[in-house]
C-alpha cells in the first residue's frame, strides 16, 4: 500500500545516492587527470632534455657531470611521482572497487532492460532510457579511461630515452629506463585489478557477454513458461 511517509524518504535517499554515485566517479576522474598532468610535464621535460643533448656538438667532462646530475634529478622526480600514485591508489582503492562494480552492474542492467522490455514502452520512456544509458556509459567510460591514462603516461618517456645517442648516454639514463620499464605504476581497485587500456577492453567484452547471457536465459524462461 502506498504511503507518503515511505515514498518521500525513499525518493530523498534515491536522489542522495545518485548524487553520491556521480561525485565518486567525478573524484576518480579529477584525481586521475591531476596525476596524468604531472606525468605529462615530466615526459615533456625528458623530451626537451633529450632533444637538447642530441643536438649538442661540443662535449666536455664538466658538461657530462651536469648532464648526469640533471638526469638523476629527473629520475628522482619519477620516483616521487610513482610514490604519489601509490599513495593515492591506497586512498582511492575502495572507491574504485565500488564505482567499478556499480557501473558494471547498472550498465548490464540497463542494456538488458532495454533489449527485453523497451519494445512496449512509450516514446518518453525510450528517450529517458536512451539519455540515462548514454550518460551512464560516458561517465563510467571516462572514469576508467582517465584512470588508465595514469598507467599509459607513466611510460611515455621511454621512446625519448631510447633515442638518446651514444655520446649523451650515461648511467642515470640507463637507470631511468630500467625504472620506467620495471616499475609498474597504475591505479587499482585495492590490488584486485589495475586500471589500464587492456582492462577497458576486457570490461567492454565482459559487459557484452553478460548481457547476451542474460538475454538468452530470459528467452529460455519465456519459452518454458509458454510451453507449460
Amino acid at each position: 500500500e502506498y504511503s507518503d511517509w515511505i515514498a518521500v524518504p525513499l525518493l530523498f535517499m534515491s536522489i542522495v545516492a545518485t548524487i553520491q554515485w556521480n561525485l565518486q566517479d567525478l573524484l576518480i576522474i579529477l584525481t586521475s587527470l591531476g596525476l596524468t598532468s604531472r606525468y605529462r610535464r615530466l615526459n615533456e621535460c625528458v623530451a626537451k632534455v633529450a632533444e637538447r643533448n642530441n643536438h649538442e656538438k661540443e662535449w666536455c667532462e664538466d658538461s657530462d657531470f651536469l648532464k648526469a646530475y640533471l638526469w638523476r634529478k629527473i629520475r628522482e622526480a619519477y620516483v616521487k611521482q610513482s610514490m604519489l600514485v601509490r599513495r593515492v591508489d591506497k586512498s582511492l582503492g575502495g572507491l574504485i572497487v565500488i564505482s567499478s562494480f556499480f557501473n558494471f552492474y547498472f550498465i548490464c542492467l540497463q542494456l538488458f532492460l532495454g533489449i527485453t522490455q523497451l519494445k512496449e514502452k512509450s516514446l518518453l520512456n525510450e528517450a529517458t532510457y536512451a539519455v540515462t544509458l548514454i550518460w551512464l556509459i560516458l561517465r563510467s567510460g571516462y572514469a576508467v579511461v582517465a584512470a588508465a591514462d595514469v598507467n599509459k603516461h607513466s611510460t611515455l618517456a621511454l621512446p625519448y630515452l631510447y633515442e638518446c645517442n651514444a655520446k649523451c648516454y650515461n648511467v642515470e639514463i640507463e637507470r631511468l629506463q630500467r625504472q620506467l620499464v620495471k616499475d609498474y605504476v597504475a591505479l587499482s581497485g585495492m590490488g584486485f585489478f589495475s586500471l589500464n587500456r587492456t582492462v577497458v577492453l576486457q570490461m567492454t567484452g565482459a559487459i557484452v557477454t553478460y548481457v547476451l547471457v542474460l538475454v538468452q536465459y530470459d528467452n529460455s524462461d519465456q519459452s518454458s513458461a509458454t510451453n507449460n
